[in-house]
This record gives structure tokens, sequence and C-alpha cells, in this order.
């Protein structure tokens, strides 16, 4: 019988829990660090991926169960260890994930979605805590996948996020985590565990490394313009002047008048349009109504189109990047609609999007912070008089239609 290969780096946290289940199963594997050879069906970027013989697997918790043993499965249990499993990559990771990868340098760090993910690892790790309150193990008397999988995940937050203060609410999590680490088939594959004394912070660095620019693209042609306009006088206006401005608006922009108060009102209500949207039918009531109200002379329909798609690694962090933009997009939010959509799958993905924005020029270009993720994507004024723009709208606002790729999840901007 040929010996299995495992094809990942070797201490991917996905590939040390393959490696740990083989070693409880008694199963002799080679590891790889080369890229899946092209004779191997599995997805483009996918890692780790097995293979043995006529065998071909891609997805880490199918390749566990594979190479695991009965009891490892969970025997009679078998459905709760595929419970837990789920649990780790489903619930935990995603958050576990927001707040370690940035560490890393593997993706941006935001502090709206790690504030969240913080909150919600909080929440979870109460509920494990009181689970393993009279439980040395997850599922049984002896270790199985599932106590190998948690530990995978929450052995990085332990390790880089979680100091002292943060453990201490957990107390059975810390007992149950330390009885894993100690498991002679785990120590050989990981180490020692050394548990956080000061939480690691975003690498700045590491991350520009790891996504270095694929070259400047031109400066668009709203960019060059606004270089060109006289710069706006320093004197702070009187409120009566700006038309359709706030209090709250004005103090948001502590520098100068809002942008937007140079630009004609209009006869289109977004507040309306927004609520119109969130409360109705799309197809049947917002989609005509939108038609019937758009002010196509004071205000725009742009799509946009990420620039780094081969930069794009796992969804749920896809969908961090499109969440941050939103947060940092927030001063236009009452000017401003959008719908993005995340395409495709894991380390195969693209980011478009469609915005109703107020003007006739892109109004990320008005504000510095409004600037720091549209030179990321490439963007598209329509002419709202067409046919092919009347589809796209539908497409957009009903996540719903022909994208160029399959359809994932979607964004709206409101």
């Amino acid at each position: 019988m040929s010996k299995g290969v495992l094809y990942g780096p070797v201490d991917f946290y996905k590939s040390q829990r393959v490696q740990i289940i083989a070693k409880y199963a008694g199963k002799d594997i080679e590891l790889s660090n080369d890229k899946v050879p092209e004779t191997i069906v599995a997805p483009k970027g996918v890692v780790p991926v097995y293979s043995e013989g006529d065998v071909t697997l891609f997805e880490t918790n199918a390749i566990c169960y594979y190479l695991g043993n009965e009891r490892l499965r969970g025997n009679e249990n078998k459905a709760s260890v595929s419970q837990w499993c789920n649990y780790a990559d489903m619930v935990l990771l995603p958050a576990v994930g927001t707040l370690v990868f940035p560490c890393l340098g593997l993706m941006q760090f935001n502090k709206s979605e790690n504030e969240k993910a913080k909150e919600l690892l909080a929440a979870e790790l109460k509920f494990l805590n009181d689970v393993l309150l009279k439980k040395t193990f997850l599922v049984g008397e002896r270790i199985t996948q599932a106590d190998i999988t948690v530990f995978s995940v929450l052995k990085m937050l332990f390790e880089m996020i979680y100091d002292e203060a943060s453990r201490k609410p957990v107390t059975n999590v810390n007992r149950w985590l330390n009885t894993i680490a100690n498991q002679d088939n785990v120590k050989t594959v990981v180490g020692e565990m050394t548990l956080c004394v000061t939480p690691a912070q975003f690498d700045g660095k590491k991350y520009a490394e790891l996504h270095p620019k694929k070259g400047k693209e031109e400066k668009p042609k709203e960019e060059k313009l606004k270089e060109k306009k006289p710069q706006a006088k320093k004197e702070k206006p009187k409120k009566e002047e700006i038309e359709d401005k706030d209090d709250d608006e004005v103090q948001d922009v502590p520098q100068g008048p809002c942008p937007y108060s140079l630009l004609p009102k209009g006869t289109f209500d977004m507040e309306e349009w927004k609520r119109m949207y969130s409360n109705n039918d799309t197809v049947t009531v917002a989609l005509p109504y939108f038609w019937s109200k758009f002010d196509s002379e004071n205000y725009s329909i742009w799509t946009c189109e990420y620039l780094y798609p081969n930069e794009l690694e796992l969804v749920f962090m896809t969908c961090n990047l499109v969440s941050g933009m939103f947060q940092r997009l927030d001063r236009l939010r009452k000017h401003a609609f959008g719908s993005m959509v995340i395409l495709g799958k894991n380390h195969e993905s693209q980011i478009k999007g469609l915005w109703i924005l107020k003007g006739q020029e892109l109004a990320f270009t008005l504000h510095d912070d409004c600037k720091v993720d549209y030179e990321s994507y490439k963007w598209e004024k329509l002419d709202p008089s067409t046919d092919s723009t009347k589809y796209l709208v539908k497409n957009y606002f009903t996540h719903e239609g022909d994208f160029g790729m399959t359809f994932n999840q979607g964004k709206i901007f409101k």
C-alpha cells in the first residue's frame, strides 16, 4: 500500500490537525511543502490536500475522518464529533482569525471587526467553559477528532492574543486546552504550547511584505480633476449656508464644510429610498420606486471591481475587507447606497459592487478617510438610461443574476 502525501505548509494549523490525527491512528504519512501537483484534482490554492493512491481529499476535516480510526471518529457518537468540528471551523475560526491573522500579516487590521470578534469569542468561550465543567474531553471519555479540531483553532488564540487576564474567566477551557496540549501525540507535532503573556499586535510591515502592490494604477480622471481645483477656503461656513447638512454632519468634518454642501440637493431622497429597499420586496416594490424617483442629474451610478483578486484568500477574510470598507465610508452614509458582492470561494474569489452616489464624480475622493479603499477598485460610471444599467442594478439590488462568477454572499451599504 502506497504512503499518503499531505501537501501544504507543515506548520499550518490545519496541516498540524491532520498530522495529529495520523499520529493517533498510527498512520505514516509523508509531508510535502511542494505545490499540489497539477495531476491532483483539488481547488486551486486550497491546503492541505491529501493524496493516497486513487484517493484525493482537500477538506481538512474529511482528511482527518479518512485517516482516523473509529475511536477518533467518536464510535457511536460520530454526529457529536462532527458537530464540534463544524463548530470549530464555522463559529470559532472566523472570530479567532479576525484577531490572529492581522498579527501574522495575513490580513488587514479592522478595529470594528476586531471588537466584534472579541465579543463573539467571549460569549462562545463562556459556552465552551460551561460545557467542559464536568468533562475531560468534548465527546466521550477519550480524545477524539472533536478535541483535536477545536484545539487547533484555540491554540492560536491562547498563544498570541489571550493573555492571563483574558484566560482567567474560562478556567475549564484552560484546563482542557492544557490536557490536549500535553498529549504525547500532540506535542510531537506542535511542540510545547506557550501561553500568551503580551497580546500580539497588527504587523503592518509583514502585511506589506505579504501583500505587495501589483503596480500603481494611473490616477482616475476624477482624482486628477480634484487636484487641479483650488483649495477650499478654511473658514467654517455658517450652518444656514449648508442646505442639506444637519448638525451632526457638520461636526463630522471638522476641517471645513461637508463636500456635499456644495452640490445641488436634487430630488432623490436617499433616506426614503433606503427605507423602501429595507422594508419592501425588491423586485415588485423597491426597484420600480427607485427608477421612478432616481434623479440622474444630481446622482450617479457606478460599478466597481477589486483590482487584486489574487490576494484574496479565505471568504470570511474577504467579507472582513468589505466590512472594513463600509466602516471607513461611514461619513458618506447619508449620501450613498452600495451593494457589494463576494463571488467564488476560498482562494478563488472576487469582489464587485454597484453604488449610487450623490453628484457626478466619485465621492470617495472628497475626504481622506474615504480614499483608503477606493483605489483598490476599478470604477466605471454607468448610463442610467440604458437597459444594461437597469439589468445590473436589478442584479446587485437582489443579489441574483449573472456576476461573471458564482455568487457567494452580498453586503449592503445603507
